[in-house]
């Protein structure tokens, strides 16, 4: 790898990394922790949160593969964490994790990002079901089904 590249991906590293960040922020102010909440959980000021939140980048203008490489990581832990909450269960309760994907392509997965994010064991099945359109839920909750029938696993998050 030459410096030039080394410089480039660092600089990509950090644009993702600044998204991140301002991802996560919006995400927990529009579940509904107050910006005072946030301060206090990131110990930080509440006028630091507000200035993070008001010059974070627009997403508009963000490269599609940048952005899905920022929000899918955060925004799938998110819905994951609620789907465990919903279902009653905790991390240890996972046997195995499922995401379907149809838009770009992160490597690792992002069964890898959601799995570190959540905690889980690291002797689950993950699967990343990658490039499967608009109907992906159909042949993830197929393969969520055949897992469970297999044996092999008691919980399935997808």
């Amino acid at each position: 790898m030459t410096l030039l590249a080394e410089y480039r991906d660092a600089r990509r590293d950090e644009d993702v990394a600044r998204l991140r960040r301002a991802i996560a922020l919006r995400a927990m102010v529009d579940t509904g922790m107050s910006q005072r909440q946030v301060a206090d959980a990131l110990g930080i000021s509440q006028p630091a949160v507000s200035q993070q939140l008001r010059y974070a980048p627009e997403l508009d203008g963000v490269h599609p593969e940048v952005l899905l490489a920022a929000a899918a990581p955060v925004l799938t832990t998110l819905a994951a964490e609620r789907a465990l909450l919903d279902a009653g269960l905790e991390a240890p309760d996972v046997d195995a994790l499922l995401i379907a994907t149809c838009t770009g392509y992160l490597c690792p997965g992002l069964t890898s990002y959601v799995s570190e994010r959540l905690g889980l064991s690291s002797g689950i099945q993950s699967l990343d079901l990658v490039g499967l359109g608009c109907g992906a839920a159909v042949p993830t909750l197929r393969t969520a089904r055949s897992l469970l029938a297999a044996g092999g696993v008691q919980s399935v998050l997808c």
